[in-house]
């Protein structure tokens, strides 16, 4: 046999083992895949809305402290600082001290102290309305669920029924034990400014004594024309000054909690965990 065809030949069997080889690990990976969820994306969220409920009713009084880093690069690079003194009381008192300030005038007075106004306009019971993650502001869709040593964890997507600067578009993690909300990404629903192009943000919470509380939030905003701006939030110190204690259990029973949002009893307006783009705690 010729040389030439002889090799040809050869570099054909090699291909097609190649191939089959590589189907086969794909078919093994996709049988190895994390088994099917539960649950689905509304039986999820009616349960992060009832188990929110529950803790929100349970915690009755905290406080934390807030680091503020606001850095703007563009025509030129501006920075501020400022430390915030937060402290709650049931059911909507919330109390923000700014502690100290430092760097850019113009973003601490342009950005910083109008986000803390916002926040607490936020607090505001109509608005909270307007802001809560739930099946009255969302729709939801299931696109992952994981399980492993760790727990389980259910990935839906998030999608703005209507259009206000309290909701947002994007991504939200609950884990499968107590329902909460572990992380959210997206942005928000509306721009909230002509010279806005886009802002994207991470948000992370971390359970405290059985209550989940935010840990940071990180946004990064496109600035039209003239560059960007990258805005970090660390929460820390929390001291939990009054808790109540409540049924960490998920309810058996959510036949009213799909007709109404919300477990007989309780009241919405107090979420702590289940919030949109503004930070409620």
């Amino acid at each position: 046999m010729n040389p030439t065809i002889k090799r040809l030949i050869s570099n054909l069997v090699k291909a097609e083992f190649a191939i089959v080889l590589g189907l086969l690990v794909y078919a093994q990976r996709s049988l190895a895949q994390e088994p099917k969820a539960p649950l689905t994306a509304l039986e999820v969220i009616h349960r992060v809305v009832a188990m929110s409920e529950r803790r929100n009713e349970a915690l009755r009084s905290f406080s934390s402290t807030r680091a503020y880093t606001i850095e703007f690069n563009g025509i030129k690079h501006l920075q501020a600082d400022m430390v915030v003194s937060m402290t709650y009381e049931w059911p909507n008192k919330k109390e923000l001290i700014v502690v100290s300030e430092k760097g850019s005038g113009t973003l601490r007075n342009r950005v910083l102290h109008p986000l803390l106004a916002a926040e607490l306009e936020a607090m505001k019971p109509e608005n909270q309305q307007l802001s809560v993650i739930s099946p009255d502001n969302y729709s939801f869709e299931l696109v992952d669920y994981i399980k492993n040593d760790s727990g389980e964890c259910y990935i839906l997507e998030v999608h703005p029924r209507h259009k206000n600067k309290f909701l947002f578009k994007g991504r939200i993690w609950v884990e499968g034990k107590g329902f909460a909300i572990t992380r959210i990404m997206g942005e928000p629903a509306v721009n909230p400014s002509f010279w806005t192009k886009k802002t994207d943000f991470e948000r992370a919470y971390k359970e405290v004594n059985g209550f989940w509380l935010p840990a940071c939030n990180q946004s990064v905003t496109q600035v039209r024309l003239f560059g960007h701006a990258q805005l970090t939030i660390e929460y820390k110190d929390y001291r939990l000054k009054e808790t109540r204690q409540f049924d960490p259990a998920p309810p058996a029973d959510f036949s009213a909690t799909f007709m109404t949002g919300r477990e007989s009893g309780s009241d919405n307006r107090r979420d702590i965990c289940v919030t949109g783009c503004n930070l409620l705690r």
